[in-house]
C-alpha cells in the first residue's frame, strides 16, 4: 500500500523475464551440441590464452562453418549464437571485420546472435556440461551453431494464477506457468565452439 511505484507491474515483469530466459536457456542447451561427433562438430577455440582461457577467433568460426558445409547442410538454415565474451574477442581481434559482419547480421554468411545463456562445456573434454549442474572448474563458456531445418521448438501460453485481495496474504498473490521444449530432430548439424582453459 505504501510502495512508490507498480509493484505488481515490476512482478508481472520479473516473471516474464525468468520465463524468457529459462525458455532460451532450455533451447540454447539442447540445440547445442553433446560431444564431438561426425555430425555435431565440437571445436576449441585456438586464440591466445588470456585471463585463463583460449579466446575466439575467426578462422575458429570459418573452420566450425567448413565442418558443416561439408556435411551438405544448408547455409541460409544455419544460425551462430556467440557468447558475450566469444563477441568481445572477434570485436578485439578485428573491429573492422566484426562490424562488416554484423552489418548484414551474419559472419561469413552464417546468422548471428549473441546471448549470455549459452552452454557450458567441460574446457578439458568438450563434452557439453549437464543441463542445471551446478558450475564446476571445469567449465568453460561456448559459442554454438545450429540449422532451423534441424531443430524444433514448442512455445505454449502464459498461464497465470492469481489471488485477489487474499486475506491470508493481506495482499495480492501472482503465479505464471508455461510450457516450452526445444529439441533436435536427428541429432545433426549442431556445432560448438568453446574455450579450452589454462
Amino acid at each position: 500500500m505504501e510502495s512508490s511505484y507498480a509493484k505488481m507491474e515490476s512482478v508481472v515483469r520479473g516473471h516474464r523475464n525468468v520465463l524468457r530466459k529459462g525458455g532460451i536457456q532450455l533451447a540454447a542447451h539442447f540445440w547445442a551440441p553433446q560431444a564431438d561427433s561426425t555430425y555435431t562438430p565440437v571445436m576449441a577455440a585456438t586464440g591466445a590464452l588470456v585471463s585463463g582461457r583460449r579466446l575466439l577467433l575467426f578462422e575458429d568460426i570459418l573452420n566450425i562453418r567448413a565442418k558443416i558445409v561439408l556435411l551438405d547442410g544448408d547455409l541460409d538454415a544455419f544460425a551462430i549464437c556467440l557468447n558475450p565474451l566469444h563477441e568481445a574477442d572477434l570485436m578485439a581481434q578485428d573491429m573492422k571485420l566484426y562490424i562488416e559482419n554484423i552489418a548484414m547480421g551474419k559472419v561469413f554468411g552464417v546468422k548471428m546472435f549473441t546471448n549470455s545463456q549459452t552452454p557450458r562445456f567441460n574446457a578439458t573434454t568438450g563434452a557439453k556440461v549437464a543441463f542445471g549442474a551446478a558450475p564446476a572448474g571445469t567449465d568453460t563458456i561456448a559459442s554454438f551453431l545450429w540449422s532451423k531445418d534441424e531443430v524444433m521448438k514448442a512455445d505454449g501460453t502464459v498461464d497465470v494464477f492469481a489471488k485477489y485481495n487474499d486475506p491470508d496474504q493481506k495482499g495480492d498473490v501472482i503465479n505464471f506457468q508455461k510450457r516450452f521444449v526445444a529439441l533436435p530432430f536427428r541429432n545433426k548439424m549442431q556445432a560448438a565452439i568453446y574455450s579450452p582453459q589454462a
